[in-house]
């Protein structure tokens, strides 16, 4: 838990809650879907969806997709609120509809969005960018699975806010650390500030104790230095015996059976394995040891010391030997097969060099730096998207693919679900594919704005999506490969309430009960063209709307005549029972397990989470 003396505070902090924010329709657009995404189940393929990643979230916490509680990795790049055009603030859960419309019409007096950017002489900058970021973070916090991780990257401008607001969103006790990264390789001269050559990662988990740690591949000169010299069986390389925590117990002498030298760990640390343990594994020598009075470990008197030697010459050794020639202090194998981790694991920027506490952790995995020449940089990335796309590089600092495929190594499994609610380039999808074409299995899950002024997902985040999967890149390069996969393609359409739903026709109700409904998804078959069924389920049961509106009083009611004409379009569509049967009032028949009943709008928003079912 965080300190409960210690929180943020802000001026409009609470205005908006998670519970303001309502959820929206989701419709699949199969024109700006690409390779053979599987329409009849959505929650398992690679989503990119064009729309407010606020409301869109809140619809994926429930409804067809049932995100929540299932996402391994949140791994976003927010706005960092420069100053400089970056942070577009338009959030208007918190406003009357009134206050909303006004908004909307000075935005269109304006001519666009430019005047909505927070620039930086807004007095409300930060406020404002706390409260854009909370809402999202208490979003993704639901959307996440019990050992799932949220990593964000930020600069040092709002870098200490966040991290307070990350605390106080996922606990204290849950931050798994901040890493920071060498986004430039050439610092810029600049006489009033410290030239900024890193950005940061605060990565968070939902609960520390259980959450997924993964590593990176282990590098050829790692492996390198394992072997059998001795002729074991496995492979093996030299370890260090001494820790630096122990008690006096673990500060005792070992003999040498080959030279008689009796050997004490150094000044101020302490040997790993206690005394009666070390006895135990010389012995395997082909000589006795014993414990002496003085608490040393001794080779017995009388052992015939040519057994040793025997052991030395022709191998294997006994895992605590004394160099390759007899002659050195005693050391440890590390087996290779025993290593705790399967590869590298990233500490938080810390060089190769640099000495950390191996106690516990094998050495030549834990000393690894995200530096540039491991993890790319700003400068790389941006010459990555011109190869793709071609053009010049829309965005000012886009992450490299090499850092996000390691964050993805890190911190999800290789069948897990990454959700980057900030998709902007296509990072994040690039590396997962690329992950996927040397073993793994993930799905990838974007949330980008629209097209024109203030958005690109159909022409910048879906188009590069296309072109790493394809491999046809504008100028592609010697290792350019074409990844495969695909990915299904959704629009948001307006938010969802009680009046909404109440007034919408009948094509803006069929996506929102499509996205309600779990599991649900559009009929593929464009040839039956049904008058009342509108998708079917996971499991192949039609999903039917009873609802003309505005045509007839009776628009909404499920009569008996509508009943019979929903059941002859199944039959005709070999559609499974029961049927889903949405509309306003049931006046079919009492106890029929050929349906079962849903009420309009009631049912549809508790399906949604949304806890006003009036408005």
């Amino acid at each position: 838990m965080a300190d409960q003396k210690i929180s943020l505070k802000w001026d409009g902090r609470g205005d908006i809650r998670t519970d303001n924010i309502t959820p929206v329709g989701l419709k699949p657009v199969k024109r700006l879907s690409y390779g053979s995404p599987d329409f009849s189940a959505l929650s398992g393929q690679n989503l990119i969806i064009e729309g407010d990643n606020a409301p869109v979230m809140k619809s994926l916490v429930a409804g067809t997709f049932r995100l929540k509680g299932r996402v391994n990795l949140m791994l976003w790049d927010p706005p960092y609120n420069t100053g400089h055009k970056d942070f577009l603030y338009n959030d208007d859960y918190y406003l009357t509809s009134k206050e909303a419309a006004e908004l909307k019409r000075k935005k269109g007096e304006r001519g666009g969005v430019a005047d909505l950017f927070v620039s930086e002489r807004d007095a409300s900058r930060h406020t404002k960018w706390l409260s854009f970021m909370e809402v999202r973070l208490d979003l993704a916090k639901r959307l996440l699975a019990p050992s799932g991780v949220v990593a964000v990257h930020i600069s040092y401008q709002e870098l200490f806010r966040l991290g307070l607001l990350m605390d106080e969103v996922f606990g204290e006790n849950n931050r798994l650390g901040i890493i920071n990264w060498e986004c430039a390789y050439s610092p810029k001269n600049d006489n009033k500030n410290i030239p900024s050559t890193t950005d940061y990662i605060l990565v968070y988990a939902k609960d520390k104790d259980i959450s997924y740690r993964g590593t990176l591949p282990r590098t050829e000169s790692m492996d390198a230095k394992y072997g059998r010299p001795d002729g074991d069986k496995r492979e093996w390389r030299p370890d260090n015996f001494s820790a630096s925590h122990g008690t006096d117990n673990y500060i005792y002498g070992i003999e040498n059976p080959f030279t008689g030298d009796v050997h004490y760990p150094p000044k101020g640390v302490y040997w790993r394995r206690p005394k009666n343990i070390v006895k135990e594994i010389l012995s395997k020598w082909g000589v006795e040891f014993e414990v002496n009075r003085k608490g040393d470990v001794r080779v017995k008197k009388g052992q015939d010391m040519k057994k040793a030697e025997r052991i030395l010459e022709r191998g294997p050794w006994p895992e605590l030997y004394f160099g390759n020639d007899g002659k050195g202090r005693p050391t440890p194998k590390r087996y290779k097969d025993k290593l705790r981790n399967e590869g590298r694991v990233v500490g938080t920027y810390w060089e190769a060099d640099e000495v950390l506490d191996a106690d516990d952790s094998d050495d030549d995995t834990f000393n690894w730096s995200l530096r540039h020449e491991l993890s790319g940089h700003n400068d790389e990335a941006k010459k990555l998207m011109k190869a793709v796309l071609g053009g010049d590089c829309p965005f000012d600092t886009p992450k490299p693919v090499r850092l996000t495929e390691r964050l993805v190594e890190m911190f999800c499994p290789k069948d897990g679900i990454v959700l980057d609610a900030f998709g902007g380039s296509a990072t994040t999808a690039h590396a997962v594919l690329n992950l996927n074409s040397r073993g793994a299995s993930r799905h990838f899950v974007l949330i980008e704005r629209g097209s024109g002024e203030d958005g690109f997902c159909d022409t910048i985040t879906s188009e590069r999506v296309k072109r790493v999967i394809n491999g046809k890149w504008v100028k592609p390069r010697p290792d350019t490969v074409a990844t495969g996969g695909s990915f299904a393609y959704l629009k948001a359409g307006a938010r969802i309430s009680g009046k909404y739903i109440m007034a919408s026709k009948r094509e803006e109700l069929s996506d929102i009960i499509l996205t309600s409904h779990v599991g649900a998804v559009p009929l593929d078959d464009d040839k039956s063209k049904p008058r009342y069924v509108i998708g079917k389920d996971a499991k192949g049961r039609a999903i039917a709307l009873a609802w003309d509106h505005g045509k007839e009083a009776d628009a909404g009611r499920l009569t008996m005549e509508r009943y019979r004409e929903i059941m002859d379009e199944v039959k005709r569509m070999l559609l499974v029972r029961p049927v889903f049967i949405y509309a306003t009032s049931n006046e079919g028949p009492n106890g029929s397990p050929n349906y079962t009943f849903h009420q309009i709008p009631n049912e549809i928003l508790a399906a949604l989470e949304i806890g006003n079912l009036t408005d």
